[in-house]
């Protein structure tokens, strides 16, 4: 019986090392089976969906306001006013720039626009609800203060666009981004939607949309662009990408691009997760949980499987090759270290799917903030 102890102990630890590498090649599937299944989804929403939704060929006639929620940002607000009243001259009526700055610096910075707000640093939902709230406008356009719109004449885009959809978003791109991999595949899975199935992957850079149908955003909500997305959608109205709009901005700096997706990534597994179910009755929700959804839940808790079974595979040895290469990414992505490699795309890949974990700690601190009454909203920036 001694003599078979060892023999019994190799045998178990084969077993372990086959359930090990099963679990692997399982969960490494289901991380991978995220990046395909918005496009299996796009395709068989598509053939389900038997008409256009919303109104069609609306006539689109009236004065069009841009309102900048800004806060901290009078280094960029100028020249952004100055570029927007150029290509504004291609709306066929009345136009106008609103500023809601909610700090000194930026009221001074924005006094060329046609009306500036001051608001308090209450976060982007207040400062867009009190946009609105003051417009006499018929539709209005939602953009940031430091990004840019093209093309110069997309009013022209934007009006052709409002004719089948209540609410039109935006494709975006980011300059010398270490993110370029990502938005291409971002932009690959938007150019493929149509008005007929809806989106509700909107861009808070660029929000066009008739004033009548906007309803004022809680103060509490961090997507602010997603709650309008999924409201429109709730109110039975289209919300599409028009692909002829792209807006373009300078990349923020890797703290505050990190931060930007943890908050992100907070706001849509706290608002949106909750409303799966009613998500799942139209053909936009759909999409968005297999587009983003499927991303911050299933999708990293494959990946964390994965690694973790890797690790266990030859413990000496590939431990400390999962423990690299996670840390690498995380520095690499916090800006920590600039070296560059080819392997840069794998390692924000592996940094990625950190965040939605990080969302999650956000989620949960936010939820213990408000049982406790403290505040919840409110910005998160970076001067400019």
């Amino acid at each position: 019986m001694v003599r078979c102890a060892p023999s019994l102990v190799l045998l178990g630890r084969i077993k372990v090392n086959r359930l090990v590498v099963f679990v692997f090649f399982i969960s490494l599937a289901v991380f991978l089976f995220g990046l395909i299944l918005p496009f299996l989804a796009q395709y068989f929403e598509k053939k389900l969906a038997s008409r256009t939704t919303g109104a069609s060929s609306r006539l689109v006639e009236g004065s069009l306001e841009v309102i900048i929620p800004a806060y901290l940002e009078a280094g960029v607000v100028p020249e952004t006013i100055a570029r927007l009243r150029d290509q504004l001259r291609s709306w066929p009526h009345a136009c106008s720039i609103t500023v809601v700055a909610s700090d000194h610096a930026t009221v001074l910075a924005a006094v060329t626009a046609d009306k500036v707000l001051v608001g308090e640093p209450r976060g982007k939902p207040t400062a867009v609800n009190q946009g609105i709230e003051n417009s006499v406008s018929t539709y209005i356009v939602l953009t940031d203060a430091n990004c840019e719109i093209y093309p110069q004449d997309w009013p022209i885009y934007l009006k052709a666009a409002l004719k089948d959809s209540s609410l039109i978003s935006a494709q975006k791109e980011e300059i010398s981004s270490r993110e370029g991999l990502f938005w291409q595949y971002e932009n690959r899975i938007k150019k493929r939607s149509t008005t007929a199935v809806g989106t509700l992957s909107v861009i808070g850079e660029f929000m066009a949309f008739r004033r009548a149908d906007f309803r004022p955003i809680p103060a509490r909500i961090q997507s602010d662009d997603l709650w309008m997305a999924m409201d429109f959608n709730q109110q039975g109205l289209t919300v599409a990408l028009s692909l002829d709009i792209s807006t373009t901005e300078i990349p923020a700096s890797p703290s505050e691009q990190w931060e930007r997706r943890v908050r992100i990534a907070a706001g849509q597994l706290g608002e949106a997760l909750p409303q799966w179910k009613l998500l799942a009755r139209s053909s936009a929700g759909r999409l968005y949980m297999a587009h983003k959804l499927y991303r911050l839940t299933l999708g990293p808790l494959g990946f964390w499987t994965a690694a973790i079974c890797f690790g266990l595979l030859w413990t000496p040895v590939t431990l400390p090759v999962v423990i690299l290469v996670v840390g690498f990414s995380l520095l690499s992505y916090l800006g920590k270290i600039e070296r560059k490699t080819p392997l840069d795309p794998i390692f924000t890949v592996v940094a990625l799917q950190t965040i939605p974990v990080m969302g999650v700690l956000r989620v949960w601190n936010r939820w213990w903030m408000r049982r406790n009454g403290k505040r919840t909203e409110g910005w998160i920036k970076i001067a400019r």
